[in-house]
């Protein structure tokens, strides 16, 4: 029985622009969701109904809820601040606030003719091959978009704001810009502002493909971070939805942390799984 929260993977940061990462693609690894095993010419095989919400000009205070929880969006911003170009990081407990003008929602359930149809792709059936069956392949089955995305700073509470190329503070008061690899120092009373307006994915759901050749017809299983912790930690999923609810970092079998978070889209709590970042 696997955890009945809904499971995110946040993208490794902002370089994912729209049709970058697309619902039904096929991966061979869970952490890069735009390298995918499939071909260009390969059909999407999606046929059941794509659902899709919308959630427009939400703005809230960057700080945990009274249940110990960041927003999701918000826990993507605290990894990566505005990421890509604007690559601004943010001393810890420097933002004030958040938002964004427009965040999309959409996902799918996959059929088990899906299921089939995908397994019998030439690539797809030949990495099944080629580890013996033993391995599964990762459907992207939840895309969330992000655009219009933005925060504003508080320089009494960090002073500190390191910038890269391209990138130009839009201030609440008093003009900031933030030049090629510069780090920028003010010490001025109110709120700093920066946005990026382009649109981005920043985050993914899987479903698991298992397929165990001989002529047995290929399975379906949920990707989430209930059930890749009962892969081999032997707990119960009592004990691990106990976990997830305090909104505390934790770590997975593969060594991956996921927290639980609140999806400003639809208000539930959902399991955010952090990328992994190079070092």
């Amino acid at each position: 029985m696997s955890n009945k929260q809904k499971t995110y993977f946040l993208c490794p940061g902002w370089d994912f622009p729209v049709d970058s990462i697309q619902l039904g693609a096929i991966l061979s690894n869970p952490n890069f969701p735009h390298k995918t095993i499939t071909s260009a010419e390969d059909k999407n095989l999606i046929d059941t109904p794509i659902y899709v919400s919308h959630k427009y000009n939400f703005s809230d205070k960057f700080e945990k809820s009274k249940s110990h929880k960041y927003g999701f969006f918000a826990q993507f911003l605290q990894i990566f601040g505005l990421g890509g170009e604007a690559s601004v990081l943010f001393e810890k407990g420097s933002i004030e606030t958040y938002a964004f003008k427009h965040m999309k929602t959409e996902w799918f359930l996959p059929s088990e003719s899906f299921a089939k149809a995908s397994s019998e792709l030439p690539r797809v059936a030949s990495f099944f091959d080629r580890t013996d069956f033993e391995k599964p392949v990762y459907i992207i089955t939840g895309l969330k978009v992000v655009q219009g995305a933005s925060v504003t700073t508080n320089p009494k509470k960090s002073r500190t704001l390191q910038g890269k190329l391209g990138f130009d503070g839009t201030p609440i008061g008093v003009p900031v810009t933030i030049g090629p690899e510069a780090e920028h120092t003010k010490s001025i009373e109110g709120t700093t502002g920066f946005e990026r307006s382009s649109p981005v994915v920043f985050a993914y759901q899987l479903s698991e493909l298992w397929c165990k050749g001989g002529g047995e017809e290929p399975v379906l299983k949920d990707h989430t971070a209930g059930a890749m912790f009962e892969l081999g930690d032997g707990k119960t999923t009592a004990e691990m939805e106990t976990e997830i609810s305090d909104g505390m970092g934790k770590a997975l079998v593969d060594g991956r942390e996921f927290v639980s978070v609140i999806d400003e889209d639809s208000a539930e709590d959902c399991v955010c799984i952090l990328p992994t970042i190079p070092r």
